[in-house]
């Protein structure tokens, strides 16, 4: 029988003392290297974006009576059925709008 040894945990790396942080501070405050971001749009007004992929729809709260297998069917995956409840509602309806 071998008997298992293991080597030693690394070291603990060493906090830097407060002269160290001053002078890291001091260093990145004078740092001219900063990137170029003037060739992104300015985003301040959000308002002007529209619903789908960036911006979640407003959601509100209901009670609703669903059958039990209908209500079974999308909660047997677990957590999240009422996203997925919501998907399907959501598909039926652009198959519709799309008449």
């Amino acid at each position: 029988m071998s008997k298992h040894t293991h080597p030693p945990p690394p070291a603990a790396p060493r906090k830097p003392s407060q002269a160290a942080l001053r002078a890291e501070a001091r260093r990145l405050a004078a740092a001219t290297d900063a990137p170029d971001t003037t060739d992104i749009p300015d985003t301040a007004d959000l308002r002007i974006a529209g619903r789908g992929r960036f911006r979640r729809p407003v959601k509100r709260q209901v009670t609703l009576r669903l059958d039990a297998d209908l209500l079974d069917f999308f909660a047997r995956d677990g957590a999240g059925y009422q996203t997925r409840l919501n998907a399907a509602l959501r598909e039926w309806v652009e198959a519709r709008r799309g008449r």
